[in-house]
């Protein structure tokens, strides 16, 4: 195994982050790689993260077949799998979501569907407003967002209501995002019913998605000029995108 990987580079954490390990986890796996078995007291000491944080990581990363350990006098020795087991894993994930995909263009066409345009400011917020308030008590709204999501900037003072209306109601938000939003949904996530995913390597644009799983409805949101937002009132349709964002939040992180 190569010792030219930089445990402290971003770049190199970021690219295992990208494949679906979290930061801790990709830290502790350039240590293995770079150590061959080991103890994991000496992962604590190359790595300086607690103790708790290396042993969380250890096991993580053993269910996703990317550790391995032996018994040594009694104590554990843990190596690094091949990196490949990585790019298999992904591939896996792909061909089902290549999968899923197939199946939502498959019944994207149906009869009796409900669709509606609203474009301007005034009508995308008077529609946004119809909709929560149709929504019922404890009810969820799943978005997929981004980098382009100007939701509450296209919303302008009226957001203020918008939350209001939702805390009263306590519906919930899950919100799947780019990592360029962390600092910002961390920061949303305080509330309570607000929990959020990031997903990388996707969401570029100024568009977002969403399903009011209650109502059945399928939202697109243009946040162009000006914004507009399509809305299909169908349960097959918003319950299959609904399917598709449940999909994308195991992958999330």
């Amino acid at each position: 195994m190569p010792k030219n990987i930089d445990i402290s580079s971003s770049e190199t954490r970021k690219a295992l982050e990208g494949a679906g390990l979290k930061e801790k986890e990709a830290v502790v796996y350039i240590s293995l790689l770079q150590s061959g078995q080991t103890g994991a007291s000496r992962v604590v000491r190359e790595t300086g993260l607690h103790g708790q944080f290396v042993y969380d990581a250890l096991d993580r990363l053993g269910e996703r077949g990317l550790v391995q350990y032996v018994l040594v006098r009694g104590r554990r020795k843990y190596s690094a799998k091949n990196p490949r087991h990585l790019s298999e894993q992904l591939s896996e994930r792909k061909r089902n979501l290549d999968e899923l995909i197939k199946q939502l263009e498959a019944s994207a066409i149906v009869a009796n569907n409900q669709f509606e345009i609203f474009q301007g400011q005034e009508s995308f917020v008077a529609n946004e407003m119809e909709t929560l308030k149709a929504m019922p008590k404890d009810g969820t709204v799943l978005v997929i967002g981004g980098e382009g999501d100007l939701y509450a900037e296209k919303c302008g003072a009226t957001i203020t209501e918008l939350d209001y209306l939702r805390k009263k109601k306590n519906i919930k938000v899950r919100y799947l995002g780019a990592e360029s939003q962390k600092q910002e949904l961390t920061t949303r996530s305080e509330n309570r019913l607000f929990s959020y995913r990031i997903l990388p390597g996707v969401f570029q644009g100024s568009s977002n998605y969403g399903v009011y799983k209650e109502l059945g409805i399928f939202g697109l949101y243009i946040f162009s000029d000006p914004v507009t937002s399509f809305m299909v009132r169908n349960q097959k349709i918003s319950g299959n995108f609904a399917s598709f964002f449940e999909t994308l939040w195991k992958l999330g992180k």
